[in-house]
């Protein structure tokens, strides 16, 4: 699923900047999105499916989170975590990918625009960044830059809420965020800037958080799906993607569009063997790297200052193909940094 996930959130990323693009129902909702999407897919289907859907990537990726957490702290760690070691250890794996990133794209502005200042807003943006709140302050603060770090805030917040209010617990807790969550965008519907801050935060996330943290607690023994299943499977993709265009038609029905989204993330991640599941695995084990590299990348095609323009279909391939290259030297150069650490401790 991871693998899958990354590959809609890098090419929604780009598709959604391009013109004439459909505009998403990402954090907000708007039936005009909607219709604009219905009425000019046929004229570029690809590029319209990304831009529209492709960023239904993140709740995939919350509910690994939920279920990764899950997994590790309750199925196979019998002891006790210790709060302040959970944190900090999370925090520092979250800051030091952020951290890289802002340095290089910041560099990058700085280089290649004249009119680039760090202003004492710049210095405020960035310390809400590091301290992980940009997300929390409401109505209007400009976000996070490059755009889709906006994520690392919330991952934050799960960790955060896991630890404190989920951790060895029963279900109950997780029902009832999931229940305020809901109730909190049925309170504010209609008012953007509160959903907007809603889908933000932790709020956007519960239910595929729950859904995953509830996954890991169930897992069971690996079983071999048969030829059947893959049908199944086939049937359930089918399904899943017109419960989830259908689902962008009304706001009460978007509130729940990630468990549609998560049908179709497993089954498409069941479905896909052999070549292809291998290929789509591997992108997954590098995702985090690739998360971190591609809104940098996307700068030199769509940014303020580009420098690369050729024509759509080669820079779009141009831009996957740069973003893959880069992500799969930093991932072997930690590893390499890694085995030498075994080899000769540096601490």
């Amino acid at each position: 699923m991871r693998g899958w996930a990354i590959i809609a959130i890098v090419l929604h990323n780009y598709c959604h900047k391009l013109p004439l693009s459909p505009a998403e129902n990402e954090f907000t909702w708007g039936l005009d999105r909607t219709l604009y999407f219905f009425h000019h897919f046929a004229d570029s289907p690809f590029i319209s499916f990304f831009s529209f859907l492709g960023h239904y990537g993140v709740p995939i990726f919350v509910f690994l989170s939920g279920y990764g957490l899950a997994m590790k702290y309750e199925k196979r760690n019998g002891g006790n975590i210790n709060f302040k070691q959970f944190i900090l250890r999370h925090y520092k794996k979250l800051t030091s990918m952020m951290v890289t990133g802002l340095l290089v794209y910041y560099l990058y502005c700085w280089l290649m625009s004249d009119s680039f200042t760090m202003d004492g807003h710049l210095w405020l943006r960035l310390a809400a960044t590091l301290t992980y709140t940009i997300n929390l302050i409401p109505f209007g603060y400009p976000p996070v830059q490059p755009g889709p770090y906006w994520y690392f805030m919330l991952t934050m917040e799960l960790y955060l809420v896991y630890i404190l209010l989920l951790y060895k617990r029963k279900h109950l807790p997780l029902f009832l965020l999931c229940i305020i969550s809901i109730i909190a965008f049925i309170m504010f519907e209609g008012q953007g800037k509160m959903v907007l801050w809603l889908k933000l935060n932790l709020f956007g996330a519960c239910i595929p958080f729950a859904l995953g943290i509830l996954a890991g607690r169930a897992k069971q023994s690996d079983q071999k799906d048969t030829a059947c299943f893959h049908s199944v499977y086939g049937i359930l993709i089918l399904i899943s993607l017109s419960m989830l265009v259908v689902s962008e038609l009304t706001f009460y029905a978007w509130i729940f569009s990630s468990i549609a989204v998560l049908m179709f993330g497993i089954s498409l991640s069941k479905m896909s063997i052999g070549v292809v599941g291998k290929a789509i695995g591997w992108i997954g084990g590098i995702s985090h790297v690739v998360f971190v590299v591609h809104p940098l990348v996307r700068e030199l095609y769509l940014g303020e200052d580009c420098i690369i323009s050729t024509t759509p279909v080669v820079d779009l391939l141009s831009y996957i193909g740069i973003t893959l290259m880069i992500a799969v030297v930093i991932k072997y150069r930690i590893q390499l940094i890694h085995s030498i650490q075994k080899v000769i401790p540096l601490s």
